[in-house]
C-alpha cells in the first residue's frame, strides 16, 4: 500500500483553500483593493498578492462588523489563536498584516500599527528532507516522458513547483558554451541562471522534442502554463504508489543537499537554490554522518 504524506492534499495541494464567506463593507472592501493596488504597483508577484489578500480578508471576517483599521493588538492576538496555527504560518499571518497596517499607516488610513505589539513566534529549523538515492532513481526509471522532464528540473536544477510550472523553452539555452537554464521568474521575481546538467537534459529534451518556444507544460484546456499544484500532483502520486513518503519539494532537498556535499560551499548552495538568506539554505542540507565522522577522526591534539 502506498505511503501518502498527511500534510498534502490528494491533488498535490498544501491544505485546503481557505474559505471566505461573509459579505464585507464597500468601506473595508475598497481597503482591500487600495492595497491590492499598492502591491502590484510594487511588482510583488501575482500568487503572493492572492495569499496576503485571502490573510486579509480572513481577518476582516473576523472583525466584521468593525472595520480592521480599528483592530487592538488583543484582537489580532484573538484571532490568530482562532485560526490554531502552526508557529511558522502564523509568524507569515502576522507578517501580511504588518504589511497592511505599515501602508495603512503610511498613506493615513490608520494612525498606528498594531502587530508592532503582536508577538512573532519562533520556529525551529526546518529539517532536510532529500529523497533516497534509490527512490529518485527508481522514480526516474518508472516515470513517463511528462515526470521525468519535471523531475530533472526539481532535482538536477532545484527548482521549484511553481519554477517549473512557468518556465518556457527559450529558457533552456541549450546552444550556449556553457548550456544554461535560465529561471525568469523565481521567489520573490528574483532570476538566476545555473549550469544545465548533461544527463537532466537529455531527460528534458526527450519531453520537449521539436518545441522551440512557449511554456514547457501546457494546460491543454486554456493553452497557457500548467498551475503550480498540478506539477506536484503528477510526481508525488508517482512517488506515493511507489510507496515513497517524499514529494516533488523532496528532490529540490535531495538537489540542496548534493550540491553542498561537493561544494562544501553554503554561499553557492544558497545562489543555486535562490534563497535571499543562507538560514533558509541550512534547511536544505542534509546532515552527512561520514562527512561528520571524517571531520571528527581529523581532530588531533599533540602531546597527548
Amino acid at each position: 500500500m502506498a505511503t501518502t504524506n498527511p500534510h498534502r492534499a490528494s491533488d498535490g495541494r498544501k491544505g485546503r483553500k481557505l474559505a471566505l464567506g461573509i459579505d464585507l463593507g464597500s468601506d473595508v472592501k475598497q481597503l482591500r483593493a487600495d492595497y491590492q493596488l499598492h502591491q502590484s504597483r510594487r511588482g510583488v508577484r501575482t500568487g503572493s498578492i492572492s495569499r496576503i489578500s485571502d490573510v486579509l480578508r480572513l481577518f476582516c471576517e473576523f472583525m466584521d462588523p468593525a472595520s480592521p483599521i480599528e483592530a487592538t493588538p488583543a484582537q489580532i492576538d484573538a484571532w490568530l489563536d482562532s485560526r490554531q496555527l502552526s508557529a511558522r504560518t502564523r509568524y507569515s499571518y502576522v507578517s501580511h498584516l504588518h504589511g497592511f497596517y505599515e501602508w495603512a499607516v503610511i498613506y493615513e488610513h490608520a494612525d498606528r500599527d498594531p502587530t508592532l505589539r503582536v508577538i512573532r513566534p519562533r520556529f525551529p529549523n526546518s529539517i532536510p528532507r532529500p529523497i533516497p538515492d534509490d527512490e529518485l532513481a527508481h522514480a526516474l526509471r518508472m516515470a513517463a516522458p511528462r515526470e521525468r522532464a519535471v523531475m530533472a528540473l526539481a532535482a538536477f536544477h532545484g527548482l521549484r513547483a511553481f519554477e517549473i510550472a512557468r518556465l518556457q523553452r527559450e529558457d533552456i539555452l541549450d546552444m550556449n558554451d556553457p548550456p544554461v537554464l535560465i529561471v525568469a521568474e523565481g521567489k520573490g521575481g528574483h532570476q538566476r541562471v545555473l549550469p544545465l546538467h548533461p544527463q537532466a537534459w537529455g531527460l528534458i529534451r526527450a519531453w520537449a522534442a521539436g518545441r522551440r518556444h512557449g511554456w514547457l507544460f501546457v494546460d491543454e484546456r486554456t493553452g497557457r502554463n500548467v498551475e503550480p499544484w498540478a506539477v506536484s500532483h503528477w510526481v508525488n502520486a508517482l512517488l506515493h504508489d511507489m510507496g515513497s513518503a517524499s514529494t516533488l519539494h523532496s528532490l529540490r532537498h535531495w538537489y540542496g543537499t548534493k550540491v553542498y556535499g561537493v561544494s562544501k560551499d553554503l554561499r553557492v548552495t544558497q545562489a543555486l537554490l535562490g534563497h535571499s538568506s543562507p538560514n533558509t539554505t541550512v534547511g536544505y542540507v542534509a546532515f552527512s554522518a561520514v562527512d561528520a565522522r571524517h571531520a571528527v577522526e581529523e581532530l588531533s591534539l599533540p602531546g597527548v
